[in-house]
């Protein structure tokens, strides 16, 4: 039993361990109840003299939140004895080490505002210090002087002041945080469209919706293809149309963010009827650039979409060419003769070949998407090089 409690000295609560109670019922806060009684060394931070005015000195305990000014424990010091110290009581406590542009909080009492003040930090800052609010390094200048982004003035800190500040550690944003914040960043409306980068893992980037997608499903909704988006659901992701009225909007598929990218107003949407253009082609010559204006393969093409570079909406060079016959720089070739365009022909158009100036950023994603694209037809055999592939 403890007759008289000394700064510096270990206790130990002979109680019930972890029935915080018997304090929470002397108005002691709820976070300090639960440091008296969790069975751990006790190290004495604050005695009051026992000529306190009511008679019930107030005792804090290294870590309470109130440790420098204490609780008034009434008849329960009974319920306290002295032990030795222990090794986890002699342990030194660690200093919080500032870094530039991280954030850290004070975790002590509000009343230690009056112990900054007796170091020469203003009222203010001190009251705003001890209020456990964060606080932005700006300027480390030693160990224990730092200045903060919220105040004019650098401060000096004691070592026992520093032991109680902790980082700040900002939460991890949920898949919901992501999806606004990428919406919000690439101004994605109704009507806006995307193109499909590839398929995705259940539960991936924490990812979860009711309408799973395995990657097999592309009869409706193409990888590598551009769709309009009929709304971002804030938890099951974003809803995509191949065409723009409501009734294919209510059965949209539902697609995470992260395998999508947005592209151009202009862009073709996957499965849009085109007009042929004024110009259209007769026949075709090799070493001359074409554009195709369809965008939704059709039934006489190659049925396992050798022929589907074509419909990207951008110039391709001939490098083989006769009559309704063709092959073009960075497709499949045919290998006996070229590919048939003849129902086509007409949704052909001959223009200037592209200028030298290159846009490789642009050039590199085009290249980087359609690896991803071909990849995700191989499913978990792929999946490591794509992640790796996706980092870049």
């Amino acid at each position: 039993m403890v007759e008289k409690f000394e700064v510096g000295k270990t206790y130990r609560y002979t109680g019930e361990i972890g029935n915080y109670s018997p304090f929470t019922g002397m108005h002691i806060a709820l976070d300090d109840a639960k440091i008296i009684v969790s069975g751990n060394p006790l190290v004495c931070t604050y005695s009051e003299s026992e000529d306190s005015f009511d008679d019930t000195p107030r005792v804090g305990f290294k870590g309470m939140r109130h440790e420098h000014d204490g609780w008034a424990f009434q008849s329960r010091w009974h319920m306290f004895e002295e032990i030795e110290e222990t090794k986890e009581a002699r342990e030194e406590t660690k200093m919080v080490k500032f870094e530039v542009g991280k954030k850290y909080r004070y975790t002590g009492s509000t009343w230690d505002k009056f112990d900054f003040t007796k170091i020469g930090i203003n009222e203010g800052d001190a009251e705003y210090i001890a209020s456990g609010k964060p606080l932005t390094v700006e300027v480390v200048y030693r160990d224990t002087q730092v200045k903060f982004k919220e105040f004019e003035n650098p401060w000096s800190f004691l070592s026992t002041m520093l032991e109680r500040f902790e980082e700040v550690v900002s939460p991890a944003l949920s898949y919901t945080e992501r999806q606004a914040q990428w919406v919000k960043d690439n101004n994605i409306v109704h009507g806006s469209k995307v193109r499909l980068l590839r398929s995705y893992e259940p539960n991936e980037e924490g990812y979860v919706t009711e309408y799973p997608y395995s990657g097999k499903k592309t009869t409706k909704h193409p990888i590598g293809q551009v769709f309009r988006v009929c709304y971002d659901d804030p938890h099951g992701g974003i809803v995509l149309a191949p065409t723009y009225d409501d009734f294919e909007c209510d059965i949209g598929n539902y697609f995470p963010y992260f395998v999508l990218e947005k592209v151009a107003d202009d862009t073709p949407v996957y499965g849009e009827p085109v007009a042929p253009p004024t110009k259209s082609v007769k026949e075709f010559e090799a070493g001359k650039w074409y554009v195709c204006h369809l965008t939704k393969r059709p039934a006489d093409w190659n049925p396992s979409g050798k022929m589907d570079a074509l419909l990207d909406g951008k110039p391709h060079k001939c490098v083989f060419g006769k009559t309704h016959i063709a092959e073009f720089e960075g497709m499949a070739q045919q290998g006996d003769g070229g590919w048939s365009f003849w129902r086509d022909l007409d949704y052909f158009e001959e223009v200037p070949a592209p200028t030298t100036n290159v846009d490789w950023q642009k050039k590199y994603t085009e290249l980087k998407r359609k690896a991803i694209a071909m990849l995700s037809a191989y499913g978990d055999a792929s999946k490591s090089f794509t992640e790796e592939l996706e980092s870049l």
